[in-house]
């Protein structure tokens, strides 16, 4: 039965050639998810959405914005370390900072990202000599370390406020009387 894959892929390696097979997935990747998309906006009022976008905002909405750059910087160091841990030291920090990019990125635009991720990973990494086992390791890691690394930031958070993370709630605010209506449905 092995011998039969494995002649099955030489076969089709031969005469269709994997990039075309690649490429014709990513099509229908991209075909599916614009059909969604098309169909899932279809009723958008585009006038509305311009209108909210001119709208002038406080400070703290603009300037969240302004967090994402140190956040992805932060997660390309988490990649960085889990390879230094993983005893993966010849990975050099572009590479670990493109894939980790890349993994997230595409992993929470597709979903599933325990699984694109992953994958996209193994791309950028197996030119660099790292295999599945490799790459799962890194994951493990890099998750141990983003979820160390999500308590110590969120610690502080908590003696500020009494509802611990929800801070957007009306309920957490100061000089706030009672629960907001959102919360109060939960």
């Amino acid at each position: 039965m092995l011998n039969a894959m494995s002649a099955v892929t030489r076969a089709v390696d031969a005469r269709i050639g994997w990039n075309r097979i690649v490429f014709a997935i990513s099509l229908l990747i991209i075909t599916v998810a614009s059909v969604t998309l098309f169909r899932l906006l279809r009723d958008v009022d585009l006038d509305k959405v311009f209108m909210a976008c001119a709208r002038p905002r406080p400070t703290p909405s603009c300037s969240r914005g302004s967090w994402s750059p140190p956040a992805m910087t932060t997660l390309t160091f988490y990649d960085y370390f889990a390879l230094r841990t993983i005893g993966r030291r010849h990975v050099p920090y572009r590479v670990a900072a493109m894939a980790s990019f890349c993994s997230y990125t595409i992993g929470h635009s597709l979903g599933a990202t325990v699984l694109t991720g992953g994958v996209v990973r193994l791309r950028v990494y197996s030119a660099w000599g790292l295999g599945v086992i490799d790459v799962a390791k890194d994951r493990f890691r890099d998750g141990a370390d983003v979820l160390a690394g999500q308590r110590v930031r969120a610690r502080p958070g908590r003696g500020l406020c009494p509802g611990g993370c929800r801070c957007a709630e009306p309920a957490c605010r100061p000089g706030s009387t009672g629960p907001s209506p959102s919360s109060a449905s939960r």
